[in-house]
This record gives structure tokens, C-alpha cells and sequence, in this order.
């Protein structure tokens, strides 16, 4: 499929695959997966992009299976991040003890302590020079899953210009 694209476009850049494994060594963009929650742990990880070593998804499960083709240096971005398990409305309505939603992490103890992760996450990435972009997961909640920026249908659950405020500096890709 990478290859049919590539024959019907040849001026666009084409990613293999998004996120766990890349299995075309010509893809045109390299990326992964990667939900920690710590900033300082998040920001390690993601470290070694500047010697051309960067967060690959871990093989820990199948290690005698190799899941992606060695990185080449191609432009590279965290297609996937953050996944903040915040449902405010099920910690008031249930409890902490029945809670039927799930998402990345602990939980954040309120709204305020989800903005501080959200800003460290992003930080990470906005000051790496070597990260060209990057996609948080997920713009909404989808059914169990609540860790998206709006409910389910598409209402608001948190204050969207905090959101916004974390990611409007520039870049440092921006300034090389």
C-alpha cells in the first residue's frame, strides 16, 4: 500500500504505518506511540532522537519478533501522546471505586492537575528540535475510553484555552 501511494503521488510524503511499527524502510516519516504521564520520565524517552536513537514502541512482549525496520533518519513525530484519563462528570456521579472509564495513567486528582500534565507532556515535545510534530490522543472520548479533550459528544469537559495556551509558543524545530 506505502508503495501504490508513492506511484500514485510522488510529491507528498507518505508514513508506512502510524504508531506501533514501521515495516517499509522507504517511508517517508518515522513515528511512534508513546503514552507515558510523567514529563520527566516522558522527556527521557523521547531524548533520543538527537543521537538518531529515537522511542521506538518496546518489543518486550514478542522479542523474537522484530516490529520495526530500523530509523533512518527520516522526520519524525509522536503521532500518539498523552491520553489523560480525565471524565469529571463519572468521578462525581460514581466514585473513585466504580469507575467503568479508562485512560492513560492515574487519573488526575481535578482539572487543574490534568492542565499541569497536559503542559508538561507537550512541552517535551515542543522543546525537542528534532520532533517535527505530534498528535494527543484523543480530541474526544470513544465509548469507555475518556481521555480526550471534549466528552463523547463533542462537549466541553475542560478549559479548551488552557489547551490551546500549552501548545502556542513556537516550536523549537521553528527556530533551527
Amino acid at each position: 500500500m506505502f508503495l501504490a501511494t508513492k506511484a500514485a503521488d510522488t510529491s507528498r510524503p507518505v508514513l508506512d504505518t502510524s504508531g506501533y511499527s514501521h515495516r517499509v524502510p522507504e517511508t517517508d516519516i518515522y513515528d511512534s506511540h508513546c503514552y507515558e504521564q510523567d514529563p520527566r520520565v516522558f522527556g527521557e524517552l523521547m531524548s533520543g532522537l538527537a543521537k538518531d536513537a529515537p522511542f521506538v514502541n518496546p518489543e518486550d512482549e514478542t522479542p523474537d519478533i522484530t516490529w520495526s525496520v530500523p530509523y533512518r533518519g527520516q522526520p519524525y513525530f509522536r503521532s500518539e501522546f498523552g491520553g489523560i484519563w480525565w471524565n469529571p462528570d463519572e468521578a462525581q456521579a460514581a466514585g473513585e471505586d466504580r469507575l467503568v472509564s479508562w485512560g492513560y495513567g492515574q487519573r488526575p486528582r481535578d482539572e487543574e492537575d490534568f492542565h499541569e500534565r497536559f503542559a508538561g507532556l507537550t512541552g517535551v515535545l515542543l522543546n525537542n528540535p528534532d520532533m517535527f510534530g505530534y498528535c494527543y490522543t484523543q480530541l474526544t472520548d470513544v465509548f469507555q475510553e475518556h481521555n480526550g479533550i471534549y466528552r463523547f459528544d463533542r462537549s466541553g469537559k475542560l478549559d479548551v484555552t488552557r489547551v490551546r495556551e500549552a501548545q502556542q509558543r513556537s516550536a523549537a524545530i521553528e527556530d533551527r
